[in-house]
């Protein structure tokens, strides 16, 4: 029941904050999977929305992965999130394999953002290797893709 890991996070949290620790990072990685087991997505939306406002009013950075079943093809899931975020982070793979391209882009809560965002059109790319990661920006690979 996603009500039991709202309250449980939230008395978690309230529960370390009188020992001076203010700073939390919540990461809930792959909702999508929540989805797939079988959660409906008006809960799945309703756990997101009840998420992002107690990080919000806990000064708890938020970040969430969703993978699209279907790129170039946002689901309903996806929409409901991007309503929520400040930030979006695009990794998209490219045809070539283990590599790929990072897109970063403002959500509707953005205010005053304090460095540059990555457009689509400007993504930085990335080459997976067998221990680290590359990066470059578009057309200066040289070879690595």
């Amino acid at each position: 029941n996603l009500k039991n890991v709202l309250e449980r996070l939230r008395s978690t949290i309230s529960g370390y904050s009188g020992y001076g620790l203010s700073r939390w990072l919540v990461i809930l990685d792959d909702i999508a999977t929540l989805e797939w087991i079988g959660i409906p997505l008006v809960e799945l939306t309703r756990f997101a929305r009840a998420l992002s406002a107690l990080c919000r009013k806990t000064n708890a950075p938020l970040i969430v992965r969703h993978h699209v079943v279907t790129p170039g093809d946002p689901d309903d899931l996806l929409r409901h999130l991007l309503q929520l975020c400040t930030y979006h982070m695009d990794v998209m793979p490219l045809a070539s394999g283990r590599s790929g391209a990072v897109a970063l882009h403002a959500g509707p809560c953005a205010v005053d953002i304090p460095f540059a965002l990555i457009p689509r059109s400007a993504a930085v790319h990335y080459r997976l290797t067998d221990t680290d990661s590359v990066f470059f920006d578009r057309g200066t690979g040289g070879g690595v893709l």
